[in-house]
């Protein structure tokens, strides 16, 4: 008898890979990445980075993502505390930035504020959460894949005799530059009880001859000698006698408690010393205090309100920050705004471009646009739900958002529905922007208005159900013929009596749950679970009855809040049901075991979908946007805008990874495969030098590297047998494929 040859471990283990491949593959499940190549146009205007999710309370940082030499944009978003970042295309004298999610994957999570500053390269400092104080993050990138290090978890300084955390409340930005010309970065922050501005001196210079240390000494306790007003965005100046309130200032209030304040510097006027802009918490413009005193020592001797002063000075309604960097790529440093708020503020116009006119330390400002960059995208204010739906019937598929609300600086919030008609064809879509208030909405006072579509009186067109924030339901009956543009008149608030709970922000979704012919009604809200309402009536007089309100017995809480803002969308894929589900927190939930299952528990395949994360309160839209045989996903988020995801066969890689498919480099062939000792990289793009990286199926790095386009060779041999992820880069291509080496 011959016995079998055993099997190895590492053999073993192969089988068992391809074994559970193979039965992923029958399950086929969704899969998806970023894609900008739908073209959307506003008012006959081509939306250069529409996909890019909205923008709303932003801090704005520089650094070469690429490695090209030109300096790129990370932008964090207190709004859902979102990282995003752009590519600088570098054309002289115009903001040429392009939107590539791709870096963004490769951040550290942060909170509340998020600043790129060069100690020796742009590295990158945060708030430390529930410390008060710095985290620093080493920028140890050498290819043009972003790798950050913590350098520091808590940043420290010397407060003589004894080093303590180096304090920056949560609400404020502090200033982190060198403020005395030795080439080390320095901080200007508030003091723990406010009112007064701490300048912690980095002596990397002066201890070590190099500027690439954190190194921090409290060179004075009253910056400038001035402390803040309590009951203005000014200053009191030589007011330094007064620190720790043991005294007060003649016919002054001392403050009690600091509310929060954002400052940045920059020179006014070429004498080499820096002048200070001062945001507040309570006001809405600038303050700039004038530095007359010596490199060693700030005086403020003078102040201005309503800075830049002329013409167009700051007014953000609340609590504006500046940031100041050349944008614009004329040499000279210019300066950008945006409320320092996590809601509550204006939401569109909210991120002012003003452009240096004159030198980066002689600046001369003006006011270029009140809505830098989310000018360029699809932005609906704040809060974005997005439908996929062929809203005239005309057989392509439309995009209609919904929104928690637009508010314009001294303005109320306005709920309103935007829509975006599909003008492209069936397989090369484009979408133009009809109308940003359908059905007028913005006339009734809504909040967070969440529309869904379906035939509710049989006669052939889509109507419209929009759940409201109070857990009621309103309805518009469309009386346009099918084939025509939708004319929705309201028929009915209080839908049915439906309730889910007061103040419960109804997410609504119609889908023929139980197959039955008949379209029922799914809805999430705020505790994260969801109802299901079953249509016990008939197509043409809809009648829906709560089954119950723990739908899936599934909820969307996250570990750090009881909000959950549960988003459905329910699908089919080969006949079986399957559901994803946004979150408060922009964790993407995934289920199946939906059918003959629908009073039990959904199965939770996982919680954070393919790791894509477009920030807080995610909401779902899928279909078939490119008639392929793939779902399509769009997805919106707390910052008013939304983001494109192809569908893709392809499981491999991270969500971000295949970017502008568009771009003037061919696809790449890689052969032989599967391989023994080599691959072959083939492209009409000859030459062109890629990067490459080979992982393995659990994510370890095992080849790194650069090949040319022209019959470039690989060597694997040191690869053990196994399927292997390969990704090759340039620019903005990104390519992933499956690899197995025998």
């Amino acid at each position: 008898m011959i016995r079998p040859k055993a099997l190895s471990p590492k053999n073993l283990s192969f089988l068992i890979l391809l074994f559970l491949l193979s039965f992923y593959s029958v399950k086929a499940q969704p899969y998806f990445f970023f894609s900008d190549s739908i073209q959307v146009t506003k008012n006959g205007q081509i939306l250069e980075n529409a996909w890019a999710g909205g923008l709303n309370f932003c801090q704005y940082s520089e650094v070469d993502l690429n490695l090209d030499g030109k300096k790129d944009l990370v932008v964090f978003d207190r709004s859902g505390f979102r990282t995003n970042t752009f590519i600088n295309e570098g054309i002289p004298n115009q903001v040429s930035y392009r939107y590539a999610p791709f870096y963004s994957y490769y951040f550290p999570k942060a909170e509340s504020w998020l600043l790129m500053r060069d100690y020796g390269r742009e590295d990158l400092f945060t708030y430390r959460v529930g410390a008060g104080a710095i985290t620093v993050w080493r920028n140890t990138s050498e290819t043009d894949t972003p790798k950050f290090e913590v350098q520091v978890p808590i940043l420290r300084s010397n407060y003589v005799p004894n080093f303590l955390n180096l304090y920056v409340n949560a609400v404020d930005i502090p200033t982190i530059e060198d403020m005395d010309g030795d080439n080390d970065l320095d901080i200007i922050t508030f003091n723990v009880l406010g009112g007064f501005m701490e300048h912690h001196k980095n002596i990397s210079v002066d201890s070590f001859g190099h500027s690439d240390s954190l190194n921090f000494r409290l060179q004075t306790s009253c910056w400038g000698k001035v402390m803040e007003s309590a009951t203005s965005n000014s200053v009191l100046l030589d007011t330094c006698s007064y620190i720790g309130f043991s005294q007060e200032p003649p016919g002054t209030d001392m403050p009690d408690r600091h509310t929060g304040s954002t400052s940045f510097a920059l020179d006014m006027n070429q004498d080499g010393l820096k002048e200070l802009v001062l945001g507040d918490l309570s006001f809405n413009t600038f303050t700039i205090l004038y530095n007359d005193g010596t490199i060693d020592t700030a005086h403020v001797v003078s102040q201005t309100p309503n800075f830049p002063v002329g013409g167009n000075p700051v007014n953000l309604e609340v609590f504006p920050a500046g940031f100041y960097l050349d944008v614009n790529n004329d040499g000279a440093k210019d300066m950008v705004v945006s409320p320092n708020v996590g809601s509550l503020g204006a939401n569109i116009e909210n991120n002012w471009f003003y452009k240096n006119g004159g030198e980066t330390a002689l600046p001369s400002f003006n006011l270029q646009t009140k809505s830098f960059l989310n000018g360029g995208m699809i932005e609906v204010g704040e809060g974005a739900y997005p439908v996929l739906v062929d809203l005239d019937q005309d057989g392509l598929t439309d995009l209609i958002i919904g929104n928690r609300g637009v508010k314009k600086t001294g303005e109320d919030y306005v709920g309103k529905i935007a829509y975006y008609r599909n003008v492209g064809t069936a397989s090369q879509p484009s979408f133009d922007l009809v109308t940003e208030d359908l059905a007028n909405l913005g006339l009734f006072g809504y909040a967070n208005p969440y529309p869904a579509f379906t035939d509710l009186d049989g006669d052939g067109d889509l109507d419209m159900l929009v759940g409201r924030y109070q857990g009621t339901f309103d309805y518009y009956e469309n009386s346009a013929p099918p084939g025509n543009p939708p004319q929705f008149t309201y028929l009915a608030g209080n839908y049915q009596n439906l309730f889910i709970g007061q103040n419960s922000f109804a997410a609504p979704q119609f889908f023929d749950v139980d197959k039955d012919g008949l379209i029922d009604l799914i809805v999430g809200e705020y505790n994260g679970n969801l109802n299901y309402f079953h249509n016990d009536g008939t197509a043409t007089n809809p009648q829906f009855t709560l089954v119950t309100d723990f739908f899936g017995q599934l909820k969307t809480t996250s570990t750090y809040t009881n909000l959950g803002y549960s988003t459905p969308c329910l699908f089919r894929q080969n006949g079986e049901t399957k559901l994803f589900c946004g979150s408060e927190d922009g964790s993407i939930f995934y289920y199946d075991s939906i059918d003959g299952n629908l009073t039990g528990a959904f199965r939770n395949i996982s919680k954070t979908y393919q790791n894509i994360d477009e920030g807080t309160r995610t909401s779902i839209a899928l279909a078939y946007v490119n008639n392929d045989t793939l779902l399509d996903m769009v997805i919106g988020n707390y910052a008013g805008g939304v983001s494109f995801f192809l569908g893709s066969p392809d499981s491999l890689g991270i969500p971000y990874s295949i970017q502008q498919p568009n771009t003037f480099l061919a696809e790449v062939k890689i052969y032989p495969n599967p391989s023994i000792d080599e691959i072959t990289i083939q492209s009409f793009a000859e030459n062109t030098i890629y990067t490459f990286k080979i992982y393995d199926m659990w994510g370890q790095l095992w080849l790194l590297g650069k090949v040319k386009g022209n019959q470039g060779k690989i060597n694997v041999q040191a690869l053990p047998s196994g399927l292997y992820h390969l990704e090759l880069s340039k620019d903005y291509f990104r390519q992933n494929s499956k690899l197995v080496i025998k």
